[in-house]
């Protein structure tokens, strides 16, 4: 493998990381981390509030790390351009990012079934998360179909 084809791998790697199914790559760490925070800072039977604090407080780290990778990485124009399709995804439809949670409680649920701890506040957090990810993704599947069918019939007019 050249060193070329090697970063355009990388460089497309980049680019799918942040689109279904590759971003499952990070957003089941995430729901894994996520857990392992939240037990670390206030115990297995913390409180309901703990952990949506640390639930969206991680969250909101991975986005602004996304945004600081960003502007950091030396990256062509491509892979510029391929996260901000993703983006403007994300802003049109709301199921783009809700098929996210699936991922994230997933995560959630490996970690419990390793630890074999599972309190009450955090199974729900992890069904409501499974729960709503998997509706993101139906009706995800659903826009995008739309969504090219007319991209389809636009591009033949």
């Amino acid at each position: 493998m050249t060193q070329s084809s090697r970063k355009a791998f990388f460089q497309t790697m980049l680019v799918n990381l942040t689109a279904a199914p590759w971003h499952a790559a990070y957003l089941v760490p995430t729901g894994v981390a996520i857990l392992l925070i939240f037990n670390a800072l206030f115990g297995a039977d913390g409180s309901a509030g703990a952990l949506l604090l640390v639930f969206f407080g991680v969250l909101l780290s991975i986005r602004l790390g996304a945004v600081a990778l960003r502007r950091m990485l030396p990256v062509s124009r491509e892979v510029h351009n391929g996260w901000f399709q993703n983006r403007l995804l994300a802003k049109h439809y709301d199921s783009y990012h809700w098929q996210k949670l699936f991922w994230v409680g997933l995560g959630m649920a490996l970690h419990a079934r390793s630890s074999g701890h599972l309190s009450r506040v955090q199974a729900w957090v992890v069904v409501t998360c499974v729960v709503s990810g998997l509706i993101g993704m139906i009706y995800w599947k659903s826009a995008e179909t739309k969504r090219d069918a007319s991209a389809a019939k636009s591009g033949c007019a």
